[in-house]
């Protein structure tokens, strides 16, 4: 019956074969002929010789994996991820640290190092040793390809991992989305941004996540993070509004806020979108606010959205403009001066 060695044991026995095969040169004993020069020498200077043609283990173990012409660990870990099932889109693979459950664009990049190791990149922030630990293998291996063929590793090892469908199409990029612009999220520094897409012709919007990884480097995705537990959009200035008694409008959309901050407002809007708004936390932070003034989309999830936040206690005005607007449409329209007075006029009809 054949068995299946580990890496290390592979490893391990082909050392032993170079230190006998060491010892085999250094022996003065060895007999017959080997010991002796033409030149009279004797067998000292032959040894010398000998030993100075000695390979390092090092050399050893790559001339041994050179021999089975697979050495490359490059290409190895390509096959290996081919044998799981991983799927490549573009430059970039499906990550088996992260990306095998849920939706996720492939995210993992190989390339060669000077040395000829093997450089692993999880542009979503897993760290090369996860990548090799969910694949079972040995630091070694981005060195030198292990002496166990991929398909084979793959079988024995990891015969339960498993990859869903890649997002389709590649990266946003990849489809012709272009930056739009984006919106951060944190207090008191940003640690989560949410970055909105635009196609040039279509004129769609998708909307992608980038956040901080555990080495402050920002990375795609939100790594565990939920939109849920992000305070609110622009929340220090916001605070700072509520203790000077400023208006406040609260929206459903960043680029409703931006467009109202530049106007001269106090305006924020949450992570998740209208099905799912945090009432709670509005209200913990706007609900006894005399001044904070809530502008719904105008439309039927606008308007569900809005009865929740009322109903809730979130807030204690309500704006809404035209059927199908929101708050940017609404400011648009009307333009500022005029919006400023319909904004006025809703507060103190509230107050009286």
């Amino acid at each position: 019956m054949t068995t299946l060695r580990s890496h290390e044991d592979a490893e391990r026995t082909d050392l032993a074969g170079f230190a006998g095969f060491a010892g085999f040169v250094s022996h003065p004993s060895a007999g017959g002929n080997f010991g002796k020069s033409s030149n009279g020498d004797g067998p000292g200077k032959t040894l010398q010789t000998l030993q100075t043609l000695q390979p390092t283990p090092a050399e050893f173990m790559a001339r041994r994996h050179a021999s089975r012409g697979d050495a490359d660990p490059f290409r190895w870990f390509e096959a290996l991820l081919t044998a799981v099932g991983a799927q490549q889109v573009g430059r970039k693979w499906q990550c088996p640290s992260h990306a095998t459950t849920g939706e996720h664009t492939a995210s993992l990049r190989l390339a060669r190092g000077d040395d000829g190791r093997l450089l692993l990149f999880c542009h979503a922030g897993c760290d090369f040793r996860d990548v090799l630990r969910a694949l079972q293998l040995p630091g070694s291996a981005l060195m030198t390809a292990p002496p166990t063929k991929p398909e084979v590793h793959a079988r024995f090892y990891l015969r339960k991992l498993t990859f869903p469908e890649p997002k389709a199409g590649g990266s946003p990029a990849d489809r012709g989305f272009r930056f739009e612009a984006e919106h951060p999220y944190g207090v008191p520094e940003p640690y989560a941004w949410k970055i909105r897409l635009r196609h040039p012709t279509t004129r769609a919007k998708e909307v992608s996540w980038e956040s901080l990884n555990s080495k402050g480097e920002r990375v795609p995705g939100l790594l565990g993070r939920r939109q849920a537990d992000f305070p609110l959009y622009h929340e220090r200035e916001i605070r700072m509004a509520i203790a000077a008694d400023e208006v406040v409008i609260v929206c459903e959309s960043e680029s409703s806020a931006d467009a109202l901050v530049k106007t001269g407002w106090y305006a924020t809007t949450w992570a998740g979108g209208a099905a799912d708004p945090p009432v709670s936390r509005i209200a913990e932070l706007l609900g006894r606010h005399p001044n904070a003034l809530l502008i719904p989309d105008n439309d039927d999830a606008g308007r569900r959205c809005a009865e929740k936040l009322i109903r809730g206690a979130a807030v204690q005005h309500l704006l809404l403009g035209n059927e199908g607007e929101d708050a940017r449409d609404l400011l648009v329209r009307l333009g500022p001066a005029e919006f400023r007075v319909v904004i006025n006029a809703v507060l103190k009809e509230k107050d009286s």
